[in-house]
């Protein structure tokens, strides 16, 4: 009977341990929202420690299977980076190596018994309750703290994780041997208690260290993309200025193009004529604009689009009314429009083959305002920050530089954007103020 009480204690304290590793993974982490894949893998994690407790006598072991359980429970719950997720995942085992600690040489110090007093009755279960008040405060006192996004290289996770896990193995195998010696003044056991506090020191330092490099990671990452981005909006600006270049160079030339053809049709030579109109119309077709809208900027940064959209199989309708005067300059017209353009691209470009890709754009003004509204098919992956909110509908977690310069200029311009991410399909709504009431230009098409 003292064999299952003790069974049952053990499932208790393992089931609190559950809720502790789940409050901090969830508050960490962005969880995937299937209830049910949540449930099982805490419940699978509960039984499994429980098991171990009773079957295993190592407690180093035993720790290093643990820690392994919950790296895999957060890679399988989380949609954050493979890097958060890990590191994560490895925190509570390093928590739980601290309160055992703690609990062993306060429990000592306030009882002053030989070590093996402490782990019997009653003594074990105060001291119980005692470890998982300290965990408990390390989990709450981690929540608090504000959680920046980070990421971690391949080869500095995995250096990581091998220091964590030694740190744990080695603290665990001292803390034996200390529970071991019954004289807890005598030199050897202070030398043992001293190196078990160095190790986790260095374990907390390496917590603490790696945190920060993957958060400098992570920025630098973010530079890399930013620069990229202004790459991007130099070659959409390059794009427009060499179309309007292109179109006051033919327009210079079309004077010229009616003195040949007046020379011809005087001259009665009617074929030689058509087949120069017909090369005039086809440089024509690929100098002009396909779409527009009334706003030189607009058109050429959609018709750039085109002929991507059509290689992809992306069906392109739009519906503009444009006022004569928007509330952005050309620049920031360019970079919004072409970021938001990208990112429908991307989306479609994520969905299987087979799917039906397409990507709707409707602008127009509405009560002093300019409405910009998009919808476009998508894959339903998203990634998502760790205040849950989305960072990028690309394929790798490390973009989300278009959605964060949309909403930049979105915001300059003292508008405001709605994202609806949905399993099927993408949806953005953008409204900008207009100072004043304005003569309206338009243009709809399916491409």
């Amino acid at each position: 009977m003292s064999s299952m009480i003790h069974v049952l204690f053990d499932l208790l304290v393992n089931s609190i341990e559950g809720l502790l590793i789940y409050l901090l993974l969830s508050r960490k982490l962005q969880f995937k929202s299937n209830a049910l894949l949540i449930l099982s893998s805490f419940i699978i994690q509960v039984l499994a420690v429980t098991c171990m407790n009773q079957f295993m006598s190592n407690d180093s072991f035993r720790m290093a299977v643990t820690l392994g359980i919950n790296s895999v429970i957060a890679l399988i719950l989380s949609m954050d980076s493979p890097a958060r997720s890990i590191f994560w995942g490895c925190t509570y085992p390093v928590i739980t190596v601290l309160a055992d600690t703690l609990t062993m040489v306060l429990g000592h110090v306030f009882i002053r018994e030989d070590w093996n007093i402490l782990m019997e009755y009653p003594f074990s279960i105060i001291m119980t309750f005692f470890y998982l008040f300290i965990c408990c405060c390390c989990v709450l006192l981690l929540i608090r703290r504000d959680t920046h996004d980070f990421i971690f290289p391949w080869f500095i996770q995995i250096f990581w994780l091998m220091i964590v896990i030694a740190g744990i193995v080695s603290s665990e195998v001292l803390l034996d041997l200390l529970i071991q010696l019954n004289d807890f003044s005598a030199a050897i056991s202070r030398r043992l208690f001293l190196s078990i506090l160095l190790i986790l020191a260095v374990l907390f330092l390496s917590i603490f260290l790696f945190y920060y490099i993957g958060i400098l990671y992570q920025e630098n990452l973010g530079l890399i993309e930013k620069n990229r981005q202004k790459q991007f909006e130099k070659q959409q600006f390059e794009l427009l200025s060499n179309t309007n270049q292109m179109l006051r160079t033919w327009k210079h030339d079309f004077m010229h193009h009616l003195s040949v053809l007046e020379i011809m049709l005087q001259q009665k030579n009617i074929p030689s004529a058509l087949d120069y109109l017909n090369s005039i119309h086809a440089e024509m077709k690929q100098s002009s604009w396909q779409i527009q809208t009334g706003n030189n900027v607009l058109d050429a940064v959609l018709t750039s689009k085109l002929s991507r959209l059509q290689s992809l199989g992306i069906a392109f309708t739009h519906n503009i009314f444009l006022p004569d005067l928007v509330p952005l300059n050309n620049l920031e017209l360019t970079s919004l429009m072409g970021n938001l353009l990208e990112n429908a691209i991307e989306a479609c470009s994520s969905q299987d083959p087979d799917s039906k890709k397409y990507i709707h754009l409707e602008i127009k003004p509405y009560n002093q305002f300019l409405y910009i509204d998009m919808t476009n098919s998508s894959s339903g992956i998203y990634h998502y920050d760790h205040n849950n909110r989305i960072r990028s509908t690309k394929r790798s977690s490390s973009h989300g530089i278009g959605l964060k310069r949309i909403e930049q200029i979105t915001s300059e311009a003292q508008g405001f954007m709605k994202i609806s991410p949905e399993k099927e399909s993408f949806h953005i709504i953008i409204v900008l103020p207009l100072q004043d009431k304005q003569f309206i230009k338009g243009d709809q098409h399916e491409a």
